[in-house]
């Protein structure tokens, strides 16, 4: 539960209203929100901004083509006049505020939530507000020692279900363990942009009589229906993740503690998010037989199978959120790639140079490897130590300028252009510039 209500807007989605505003003739307004989204791409990081007072009700007084602007024409509607925190994403802006949302008399309010024992909106709102009272004594809480959870580490990001090949891998471990109990339901927990690729890579390597037992479900109704509560084995395919911008948010809701007293401490965000990735975890694994009961423990027979990237901290989670369970170790049976991803970008720029080129764009090597998100390209690779050392070793340049690789002309690669030769069957450049002495 979280008490206050909290509202974010991109400042690339304000734009898009200015186009519908200026056809019916709204000239101070769509200045307005041109000048504002401006100021907005301006601010930096964590930088608080005054929201102008639009003077209408934007949802309600304009006819909008689709529903994602009429959702931008509320939040609007909810900052408007008031002071709110900006969050840089990538290239992009967001503005984020609260409001209290819950009348002053509502207390006294009972709320059962399964995620209340380590959920961060109920700390926030005690250390902020105060007033909260646990019912019951933490040895009732419900235990989970029946309870086995199989982790397997893997990529699950866009770019990772974006490719056919990885998507045929997660096919493969997921039917391997369904195999492992033919008999029995399960449960498969998977995002809504690849539900139809994954449910049918998944469906194709079952045995015909198998594809009745499996189940789907995306993430956005996992804390919505009780249609699995007896299906005894549950498969997540990815944690559930949202933008730095909407934890925030949520945080300032949590604790009814609006932009206008000033910034959030920056330590509380890690377990935040920690806790809010594992409240998304339990919720799902309960839309199946483990929500249940017997006496304070889940059923004997419930089982969790999760895929998580290893930097997820994916054993801490489940150790918080299922408390007493057992975690295994759910080994791949897919075919796994004898490189990492670093090395094979690092071979396919040398690859790329051996046509005589002079440079690489990044959009291109994005491209080659389908990493669409520009911001995790970023992140993962162009600022990654470890891929920076990789490309200084042979003499890669990353060139900010010209968003593009190049080859560094005062290195003599040849010692290490024969070794990733050998590594990455990658022929050697031919020509290099050395420096004249």
């Amino acid at each position: 539960m979280i008490v206050g209500r909290e509202s974010t807007v991109n400042a690339s989605d304000i734009l898009e209203l200015v186009g519908t505003v200026e056809r019916c003739g709204a000239s101070e307004l769509s200045f307005l929100l041109r000048d504002f989204a401006s100021k907005l791409y301006s601010c930096k990081d964590s930088e608080l901004i005054d929201i102008p007072d639009f003077d209408m009700e934007l949802k309600t007084s304009f006819r909008w083509g689709i529903s994602h602007m009429r959702d931008t024409a509320e939040s609007l509607d909810m900052l408007a006049g008031r002071v709110a925190e900006v969050k840089v994403a990538g290239r992009g802006r967001v503005a984020l505020d609260c409001i209290d949302s819950l009348p002053l008399d509502l207390q006294p309010c009972l709320v059962t939530d399964a995620s209340a024992r380590f959920r961060g909106t109920y700390r926030l709102y005690d250390k902020y507000q105060g007033g909260t009272k646990k019912l019951v004594s933490e040895d009732a809480y419900k235990r989970f020692d029946p309870l086995t959870v199989h982790v397997l580490h893997r990529s699950t990001s866009k770019e990772t279900y974006s490719n056919p090949k990885e998507i045929d891998k997660v096919a493969a471990d997921v039917s391997q363990a369904i195999m492992s109990r033919p008999s029995e339901e399960f449960l498969v927990v998977v995002t809504v942009a690849n539900e139809k690729k994954i449910s049918k890579a998944i469906v194709e390597k079952l045995p015909k009589a198998q594809c009745s037992l499996v189940h789907f479900l995306t993430w956005g109704r996992h804390t919505a229906t009780n249609q699995f509560v007896n299906i005894p084995n549950v498969i997540v395919t990815s944690l559930l993740y949202y933008r730095p911008a909407d934890y925030i948010a949520s945080m300032r809701a949590s604790a009814v503690y609006p932009a206008s007293m000033g910034r959030m401490p920056p330590e509380q965000f890690k377990d935040f998010q920690r806790n809010e990735i594992g409240h998304h975890l339990l919720q799902a694994a309960n839309r199946g037989k483990m929500r249940k009961c017997i006496g304070n423990m889940c059923p004997a027979d419930s089982r969790l199978w999760v895929m998580a990237a290893k930097g997820s901290g994916i054993e801490a989670i489940i150790g918080e959120v299922f408390t007493g369970g057992r975690i295994e170790e759910w080994k791949s049976l897919a075919p796994q790639e004898t490189t990492g991803k670093k090395e094979r970008l690092t071979a396919h720029i040398l690859t790329e140079f051996r046509k005589g080129i002079d440079s690489v764009s990044w959009s291109s090597v994005r491209k080659a490897f389908s990493i669409k998100d520009q911001p995790n390209f970023r992140k993962l690779y162009l600022k990654n130590p470890a891929f920076q050392r990789l490309c200084a070793d042979v003499g890669i340049l990353i060139d900010t300028a010209t968003f593009s690789f190049c080859l560094n002309p005062f290195r003599n690669l040849s010692m290490t252009m024969r070794h990733f030769q050998q590594q990455f069957s990658v022929a050697p450049v031919r020509y290099f510039l050395t420096p004249v002495c």
